[in-house]
């Protein structure tokens, strides 16, 4: 479910801002596996004010387009205590930097012993600068055959399962 503008953009704008700030970008990846090059930097669940809205929006209002929308969603989870969303790792891709196909529950795979409880269901990816700016960097789903080139304040959903095999093609140029 791709969801055009979703994010206002003076909030994407801040996350930016305060990401630019930040210094402590983790180049490892440990969540990636060997997926990602070093030309990227991840930060994982960074404390941006901006970002907790964005969660919450998320997490209620998109949710609830999903769930309207996507008729396999078992909706009684929603709202549920053991429902939640987990961190949120935002990426900041440089001219080289991508990440090859995966799937985002890849996680129970990779660290068991770390996350025996948690399973991702849906992952939610959060545009904040829009495709003018780089060239590259578009979300490919391989068993779709879809390439999504978004925009600034989009967000596109979709489950987190090994169906959904996706990956950002390599970027060319721009951040």
């Amino acid at each position: 479910l791709h969801l055009k503008s979703f994010i206002d953009k003076d909030t994407c704008s801040e996350v930016i801002e305060n990401l630019n700030i930040i210094r402590q970008a983790d180049k490892s990846s440990q969540y990636s596996d060997g997926l990602m090059n070093d030309e990227a930097d991840s930060f994982f669940d960074p404390h941006i004010d901006a970002l907790e809205r964005i969660k919450k929006k998320v997490y209620t209002d998109a949710m609830k387009i999903y769930a309207e929308k996507v008729r396999a969603f078992n909706w009684s989870y929603h709202e549920h205590k053991r429902f939640r969303y987990s961190e949120m790792i935002v990426r900041k891709y440089h001219p080289n930097s991508e990440l090859s196909f995966h799937h985002d529950d890849i996680i129970i795979e990779v660290f068991p012993h770390w996350f025996p409880k948690r399973q991702n269901i849906i992952t939610c990816n959060v545009y904040f600068n829009d495709a003018t700016e780089y060239e590259g960097g578009d979300l490919q789903f391989a068993a779709l055959d879809k390439t999504i080139s978004p925009s600034v304040g989009d967000i596109v959903l979709f489950p987190s399962n090994w169906m959904f095999y996706h990956k950002v093609t390599k970027v060319e140029s721009g951040n």
